[in-house]
C-alpha cells in the first residue's frame, strides 16, 4: 500500500479529519492504539494526525511518533485555538522539527481548530477561579467559535492539503 492515515482523537475532531483525508486518498485510516510500528513498514507515506494536549502532542502520541523514523510524512493536528495565531505558527515549527529530528521528511503540515471539550473548559474555569484570574471575554469568544470546528471548510482544507499524497 502507498498511504495510511494514522490518528489519535479524544473528542472526535482529529478523527473527523482523518477519515475525510483517508476517504479522499482511498486508503486506510487507523487509530494509533490499534496499530504497531511494524504495520507501518510497507507504507510509502504516513499521514499522522493528533490533537494538542497542554501545548504539544499527548505523551502517548509523542511516544508513538518518536518511534517513526525514515518516513515521508504528512502531519495534521487539531487544537482549540485559532490556527493562524502566532502561538500556533511556533507550534507548527516545533512539531516539524520533532519529526525531522527522527529522520522523517515532512511533506505537509496542516492544522485545524477543533471544539474544546466542556470538561476541559470547566477545568480551566475552576483553575482560574482558584487562582483569582478571570477568564477574559476574548477567551470566552474563542471557546464559543471553537464549538463549530472542525467545520465543513476545515475538512475541505484538510483534504486539499493532502491531495499531493494521491
Amino acid at each position: 500500500m502507498k498511504n495510511i492515515v494514522l490518528y489519535a482523537s479524544v473528542t472526535g475532531n482529529t478523527k473527523k479529519l482523518a477519515l475525510a483525508i483517508a476517504r479522499n486518498l482511498n486508503c486506510e485510516a487507523r487509530d494509533m492504539q490499534t496499530c504497531s510500528l511494524k504495520d507501518l513498514k510497507d507504507f510509502r507515506y504516513i499521514i499522522f494526525g493528533f490533537y494538542i494536549d497542554k501545548g504539544f502532542m499527548s505523551l502517548e502520541v509523542e511516544k508513538i511518533a518518536s518511534e517513526i523514523r525514515n518516513k515521508k510524512m504528512g502531519i495534521f493536528f487539531t487544537l482549540g485555538e485559532d490556527p493562524k495565531s502566532e502561538r500556533v505558527v511556533a507550534l507548527k515549527e516545533r512539531i516539524e522539527e520533532f519529526f525531522v529530528s527522527n529522520d522523517n521528511e515532512v511533506l505537509e503540515l496542516f492544522c485545524a481548530q477543533g471544539a474544546i471539550s466542556q470538561e476541559l473548559i470547566e477545568q480551566v474555569r475552576q483553575k482560574a477561579l482558584a487562582e483569582g484570574t478571570p477568564i477574559t471575554p476574548e477567551r470566552e469568544a474563542l471557546w464559543e467559535r471553537a464549538k463549530s470546528h472542525p467545520d465543513e471548510n476545515d475538512v475541505l482544507n484538510a483534504v486539499k492539503a493532502f491531495m499531493k499524497f494521491k
